[in-house]
């Protein structure tokens, strides 16, 4: 077993998002970090990396680094090939959440979009309606849709 298999999985297995994971490791900016080891893009982290994740897992270091050593840790602990390499393989899919496979993504998005609406409070509705209008009024877009003349962006030169 690879060891981002074994760190996918037991990333997984906290039933806490890599976001929630990274952040206890080594703050919020380490997600990405976090997220490019367990999707395998970086064979070999930095040796302050390792060490976060490995003391995050009560592993030792060398566990980051050595395939051998990441199968006797996973057999160790009772994780399965066919599962870390589906925790992998996760990473590297987009969610079926966002994607679009109707002939109408307009009317799909609108759809989502209400969906996620009707679940604001009162207040948040508020907020975003009026950051929604400010955000219009900066680009000169009226309550119609259409553009007002003012702050229309500059015609590209054909020079």
């Amino acid at each position: 077993m690879k060891p981002h298999e074994l760190i996918s999985e037991l990333v997984r297995r906290t039933g806490k998002s890599t976001l929630a994971v990274a952040t206890e490791m080594a703050g919020k900016g380490f997600q990405g970090t976090l997220h490019k080891f367990m999707a395998g893009s970086v064979s070999s982290p930095s040796r302050a990396t390792a060490e976060r994740i490995a003391r995050y897992f009560g592993l030792e270091v060398d566990v980051i680094y050595d395939s051998k050593k990441a199968t006797a840790e996973a057999a160790r602990r009772g994780v399965d090939d066919t599962l870390a390499s589906r925790a992998v393989t996760a990473l590297r899919e987009p969610t079926s959440d966002y994607l679009v496979t109707t002939t109408d993504p307009l009317a799909f998005f609108s759809q989502r979009l209400r969906e996620r609406l009707t679940r604001l409070t009162r207040t948040q509705a508020q907020a975003l309606e009026q950051l929604v209008h400010a955000h219009l009024d900066a680009i000169g877009i009226d309550a119609c849709g259409k553009q007002t003349g003012a702050n229309r962006p500059p015609l590209a030169s054909s020079g």
